[in-house]
This record gives structure tokens, C-alpha cells and sequence, in this order.
């Protein structure tokens, strides 16, 4: 079960976010308010994944609540949301942010699917995967859009357009006109793990998105995700999630059907 809190004073926008979370698969809603005081008080209470905090909400905006927040819970996702894009982009406001560690900053009217995707990402990374999955998860920290870079946002498009292929740094720097070392280490300050860590993880996730809504045979996924030998995926992926790609099918397979008996109760 995967738990979202909704932080903010304007009433259609709580209820735009509720109704995206209530179609994903696993997500509820734990809890909601108009007020960041009572948001705090909701996230300590229920422990929540996720939390949408807006940055207006009177005496306690979205940055001050997160502040609360996280010093109680280091774990929770935290995105902000504000129809003022001063919130997210003044001197003072982007170091505070990187400090409390925001997951995403939405500017308001958030559309429904990018608020999809911005659930849909963090439920996925709170997965129950062990091992290297776990580990590298936690060193992933995505600077928000508008504070990454034009060089990183062309190598993960890149990356997202040629996961199946043979990826170097070189390839990607000399498209984007960087040096190797320059890039190198812009990517590792951005997004938290160098690129051939990054580009493994890439294809760990959509191997394990296959896994769970097709029925192609394992070494069919293995080769839509750029490896030859389905032998060496499979140690690769064990080695990436704890589990082998046949043990983790039936693993969502279970874990699918608790979850839609708890929809059931939350409806």
C-alpha cells in the first residue's frame, strides 16, 4: 500500500490530485488538509510515502512544512506545489529545497498526467527491491526540471531513446559537446549515480515494468532491454532486486491481489 497525503488550501486542486492517486494501482489516500501545521501533525500520525505540500497555505507554507516533515521522517517524498514560480526559483528558496531534499516542485495547475508520473515514479522507487536496487534508489536525487541542467536533461533523453544499445560517456559527451570528464561528473552531481550505473538502473525498471503488466517470456524482456544472454540478465537482476525475474512476477502477481482488497475498502 502505498500512502499519499495532500497538503493544500485550495479545494480543487486536493481533489484533482486525490482523483489521479485513487486510479494508480496500490496508492491511497492517507490523509488530507488545508493547513500545514495540520499536514505535519497527518504525516508524524499516518507515515505516509508521499506528501503534496503547496507552498501557500498561510502561517505555514509548503517549505516550512517539509521543514517539520523532515525532520521527523527522513524517508517521506515530499513534493512541493505553488502557482508562483518564485517559490521554487529565488536564491533562498532552491538551497532550502535541496536541503530538505524536494522530489519535485509542480507548478500549479498541475496537469493530471504529470501528476500521474510524478506518483507513478515515486511509488516505483519505493518498492519493496532489495540489494543494489535499494541502494542505488536511495543515492538517485533527480534534481527538479527546472533546476537540472540542458547538457543532464539531453543525456537522460538520450539514455531514454538508446537504454537497449551499447551506451558510453563518450558517446553522450561528444553529442552533447562536453568533455568525457565534464559530463562525467555533472551527472553524478545531478542525478546521484554515475551513467553506467544509471543506464543498468534504466533497464532494471523497465524490465521489472514488463515483468509486471506483460506476459512476454523473461527472455524475450531481457532482450527488449538490451541483453544478449537472458542467463546473464537474470544474475543481473537478481543481483539488482534479490529476486529472480520468474520469482518477481509472482511476487507482484500476490502483491496485486492484496492491493486490489484494499482499494476495495478505501472506495
Amino acid at each position: 500500500m502505498f500512502k499519499v497525503v495532500v497538503a493544500d488550501d485550495e479545494y480543487l486542486e486536493r481533489e484533482v490530485i486525490k482523483q489521479v492517486v485513487r486510479q494508480i494501482d496500490g496508492a491511497i489516500i492517507a490523509g488530507e488538509t488545508n493547513c500545514g501545521e495540520l499536514a505535519a501533525v497527518i504525516c508524524a500520525t499516518v507515515k505516509p510515502d508521499l506528501a503534496f505540500l503547496n507552498c501557500g497555505m498561510g502561517a505555514l507554507g509548503g517549505i516550512e512544512t517539509a521543514s517539520s516533515i523532515r525532520r521527523a521522517d527522513k524517508n517521506v517524498v515530499l513534493v512541493l506545489t505553488s502557482a508562483d514560480e518564485g517559490n521554487f526559483t529565488d536564491s533562498g528558496s532552491v538551497e532550502r529545497i535541496r536541503r530538505l531534499d524536494i522530489a519535485e516542485c509542480l507548478l500549479k495547475p498541475a496537469r493530471p498526467e504529470k501528476i500521474r508520473d510524478v506518483v507513478l515514479k515515486c511509488r516505483d522507487n519505493a518498492g519493496s527491491a532489495s540489494g543494489v536496487s535499494n541502494k542505488m534508489k536511495k543515492q538517485l536525487r533527480f534534481y527538479p526540471d527546472h533546476m537540472m541542467s540542458h547538457e543532464i536533461k539531453r543525456a537522460l533523453a538520450f539514455i531514454d531513446d538508446h537504454y537497449k544499445e551499447n551506451i558510453y560517456l563518450k558517446n553522450i559527451a561528444d553529442r552533447i559537446n562536453l568533455s568525457s570528464y565534464y559530463l562525467s561528473r555533472l551527472f553524478k552531481k545531478e542525478v546521484g549515480v554515475n551513467l553506467s550505473q544509471y543506464v543498468l538502473h534504466k533497464r532494471m525498471e523497465i524490465a521489472k515494468r514488463m515483468l509486471e503488466e506483460t506476459g512476454q517470456s523473461i527472455v524475450d524482456i531481457s532482450a527488449s532491454v538490451g541483453f544478449q544472454e537472458h542467463n546473464y540478465f537474470g544474475k543481473i537482476f537478481k543481483r539488482f532486486t534479490g529476486v529472480t525475474p520468474s520469482e518477481y512476477r509472482k511476487k507482484y502477481a500476490l502483491q496485486q491481489e492484496e492491493r486490489e482488497g484494499v482499494r476495495g475498502k478505501y472506495r
